[in-house]
């Protein structure tokens, strides 16, 4: 069956529905920890102005919350920002859309009144007092809920923000999760089967996001292409990681130069942060990423012979493929962090681009 993708509209702030809409030419793409992004074509017939006036009535720049459903099922949600109204040289109108996640939102509103310092809190409660200080302000509440209960027993102290430092939320609940000993989040969509009631949730997880479930993927099968890049450029044994007027020790990885890797530097950026242990703390998780070798499988699937959704990120794929590249047979598991999904057009079978580590 080929798939259906739809478009739903409703108001950003009130999640209150505002119409619905068949779409082309989607491309939708999810991330742990990052905004995802959705571009895509609403298709208008020719004299058709009844369509026409209600895709105008769709506002833009953030005001619209957008849900794509897959076969009636929610697939994607976020915010819309650009909509662009066009034309082609047959006369044939259209009106190309692009949003993103609701962690896209995060990076667009910036502190505006000073984050004081907490001392001994669980990380989990630092990053919900994030998205708490980001909605006390009406005109900035997404409806963002959180799992209150989650923790992870790691104690830190929050540094205070300015501000005039005009940090985004999104990178000081990124900078948070990034450090040594973090977590994962994604905000995602949750729909009641019943009801179809959607909840915008932050989900937290210590120390990391999973459902516990492995997805099995092979070649021949499942697996369109693939590919394993070693990118050596990414790799590091000697890492700094620097602040504001501050720095961290030189991190080291011994491991790696016992095992006969050269020197290999790296110099990683914290612009706003001035806490010394909080630059260590990065440094040793940017120098854990950054191990030689840095080998990454990046592969194509047939989306709809998998059990892939969204929601799955986060998950295990284990992948077996023999060919000529693996004569021998390779049988590994890496964890699923990205996706992006391009349904069938014009012959072309509906795939998903898995981003993995």
């Amino acid at each position: 069956m080929t798939a259906l993708y739809r478009i739903k509209f409703a108001d950003a702030l009130t999640d209150a529905n505002r119409d619905e809409f068949t779409l082309d030419d989607v491309d939708l793409e999810v991330r742990l920890g990052a905004a995802g992004s959705m571009t895509g074509r609403i298709p208008i017939a020719r004299d058709d102005m009844q369509t026409g006036a209600r895709i105008a009535n769709i506002r833009g720049s953030g005001a619209s919350a957008v849900y794509v459903t897959r076969n009636g099922t929610p697939f994607w949600g976020g915010l819309l920002w650009t909509k662009t109204p066009s034309s082609d040289e047959t006369g044939k109108p259209s009106v190309a859309l692009s949003a993103g996640t609701f962690e896209s939102y995060l990076d667009h509103v910036q502190l505006q009144t000073d984050l004081a310092a907490l001392t001994g809190a669980d990380q989990l409660d630092i990053a919900r007092s994030f998205i708490d200080h980001m909605q006390a302000d009406p005109s900035a509440d997404m409806g963002i809920t959180y799992d209150p209960t989650a923790e992870s027993l790691v104690l830190r102290d929050r540094v205070q923000y300015t501000a005039a430092s005009r940090v985004s939320y999104l990178k000081m609940l990124s900078d948070l999760a990034q450090l040594d000993s973090g977590f994962e989040f994604a905000i995602q969509i949750l729909t009641d089967p019943t009801t179809g009631s959607r909840t915008r949730m932050l989900r937290l997880g210590y120390p990391m996001l999973s459902s516990g479930y492995t997805h099995r993927l092979s070649k021949p099968g499942a697996i369109l292409s693939y590919s394993f890049p070693e990118d050596g450029p990414r790799a590091a044994t000697h890492l700094v990681a620097q602040g504001n007027g501050a720095s961290s020790s030189l991190h080291v990885n011994a491991a790696a130069l016992a095992d006969g890797y050269p020197r290999l530097d790296a110099t990683t950026s914290y612009g706003s942060i001035t806490d010394t242990a909080v630059l260590n703390a990065h440094a040793a998780a940017d120098l854990a990423l950054a191990a030689p070798p840095v080998a990454v499988p990046a592969l194509r699937v047939r989306l709809e012979a998998t059990d892939l959704t969204a929601q799955s990120l986060g998950d295990s794929i284990r992948i077996t493929i023999r060919d000529e590249n693996f004569p021998a047979g390779i049988d590994a598991t890496y964890r699923l962090v990205g996706m992006t999904i391009k349904p069938p057009q014009r012959g072309r079978p509906e795939t998903c681009d898995l981003i993995l580590n």
